[in-house]
């Protein structure tokens, strides 16, 4: 709801928009965009979304996805460690997974993006972290 709050501002939509208000008043505005890219990150909870499964008994009325912008114009990407997204909320074509990095690929991560050079007094530490 607060990432929908903040595209809400920036979209020059009414402060005073609430719920279900606000999340079709910000789908709509995307949806009226050229070339747009929502980015979903951690979507774990599918039932949220609509995928129901046996264990799952909520009602229509919790149903996010009806606020998600549709389109030709746009694009969505999805993000979760569900498997169970593809063919759920993806096109079973659609999907593409991405396993863990390695030990040694994880390291030279953090070292570019921390700028710090792995030494052998600390790759223990770096190696636990």
């Amino acid at each position: 709801m607060q990432d929908y709050k903040s595209i809400a501002k920036l979209a020059g939509l009414p402060q005073e928009l609430e719920n279900d208000d606000l999340m079709s008043a910000v789908r709509t505005w995307v949806e009226s965009l050229s070339d747009w890219l929502l980015i979903l990150d951690n979507v774990d909870a599918l039932q949220y979304f609509g995928v129901e499964y046996a264990s799952n008994n909520l009602g229509k009325s919790s149903n996010l996805y009806r606020f998600i912008p549709q389109g030709l114009t746009g694009t969505i990407l999805w993000t979760t460690r569900d498997e169970r997204v593809v063919g759920g909320l993806v096109g079973v074509n659609r999907g593409i997974n991405v396993t863990s990095m390695l030990s040694s690929e994880a390291q030279t991560l953090l070292a570019r993006l921390s700028g710090y050079v792995i030494m052998e007094d600390n790759s223990t530490a770096v190696a636990e972290l």
